[in-house]
């Protein structure tokens, strides 16, 4: 009797099991040989699943650095081992949600969705315009993940530079849409281009036109509100504050850098908890000479000493209260890191969207 060949040898709940645990690199090559796998890995509930247990899953989770010539992954197993991701760096704002990245300049240009997990680029359509030299336009992005629906959108924002009219704002689902769609623009604000993160699918962005808020933008709902920030909120430089996602909820640190400590204050049922860092000895005297960034993972709280001779990641587990280190192995070139990311991998592509070789970022 000849076998069914039409039926596969595993049932489709044991595949889906079994390639679920895998590193996207292994999963890429089976990619290329089998039409199932294939349209498995752009199946949403796969990917989120897969994310999910890269969180897991040894070696699933990296550190990404930005400096000014290129990227640098660095392995979290490996002592700090690194690798350069491309040959350059030609963006000024970066930002990071469920294992993808968005990239964008000031001039008029299309932003990135970047995953370095699959080294694939994608180029989202241009509606950026020119503004007048009496009144320029600038434009902000922000990239979400909706949990639910298990969907990637990108929230554009088109700000005229002297405040002289109200933002306006467009939407573009990742492998839906193939144009932009405006939305309400129930609130006129003007987001921080570095200060913003996406927490269980909303966007939070520090307002510089509403002092002392935080926006927040709904993914699923495409809906925005203000959230005030706590009553001694004094600084008018947000610089000196990282809005990071702490154990699923919100958190803000503020960088004040004043007697071995940092406030970290966390938004929970509405109200702000704070939450006080204290660094031991050799984490503070790297920290008082360097500057630092910060990035939250799996509820650890990253900060970098970047030096022209030493650079170093110091993990705080908020949980713990305790510190980790990790020396980073000697980075090439010059210049300070911009930021420093933990990613967990993501297989998330989109066929539906011009996706452009690594090389071409």
């Amino acid at each position: 009797m000849k076998p069914n060949t039409r039926n596969p040898i595993f049932p489709e709940e044991i595949i889906f099991e079994i390639f679920s645990w895998l590193p996207v690199k292994s999963l890429v090559q089976f990619r290329c040989v089998s039409k199932k796998i294939y349209s498995l890995m752009l199946e949403s509930e796969f990917v989120d699943i897969h994310h999910r247990r890269s969180m897991i899953r040894d070696g699933g989770t990296k550190f990404l650095l930005r400096k000014i010539e290129g990227f640098y992954t660095i392995e979290r197993n490996e002592d700090g081992k690194n690798y350069k991701w491309n040959p350059n760096n030609r963006y000024d704002y970066v930002m990071y949600a469920n294992g993808l990245f968005c990239m964008w300049k000031d001039n008029v240009e299309t932003p990135r969705i970047w995953n370095p997990s699959t080294r694939e680029v994608i180029r989202l359509p241009n509606l950026r315009r020119c503004g007048s030299t009496i009144d320029p336009l600038m434009y902000n992005y922000s990239l979400g993940y909706e949990p639910e629906e298990k969907k990637y959108k990108v929230l554009m924002t088109q700000e005229f530079k002297r405040g002289s009219r109200p933002t306006k704002n467009w939407v573009f689902t990742l492998s839906i849409d193939e144009e932009w769609r405006e939305i309400e623009s129930t609130v006129d604000f003007i987001p921080s281009f570095n200060q913003r993160v996406c927490v269980n699918g909303v966007i939070y962005m520090l307002d510089y036109k509403i002092n002392k808020a935080i926006v927040a933008f709904d993914v699923k709902g495409e809906k925005f509100r203000i959230i005030k920030l706590w009553k001694n909120f004094g600084s008018n430089n947000f610089g000196d504050y990282n809005l990071i996602e702490v154990k699923g909820k919100l958190g803000v640190v503020n960088n004040s850098k004043l007697f071995g400590e940092e406030n970290l204050w966390i938004l929970r049922n509405s109200r702000w908890r704070r939450h006080i860092i204290r660094f031991t000895q050799e984490v503070e005297l790297g920290y008082y000479t360097s500057k630092e960034i910060c990035n939250s993972c799996d509820g650890e709280i990253v900060f970098i000493v970047s030096e022209s001779y030493f650079s170093a990641l110091y993990i705080y587990d908020i949980r713990k209260n305790s510190w980790k280190y990790l020396k980073i192995q000697q980075l090439p070139g010059k210049g300070c890191i911009y930021n420093v990311f933990c990613f967990a991998e993501s297989v998330f592509s989109s066929p539906s969207l011009r996706i452009l070789r690594h090389l071409d970022l």
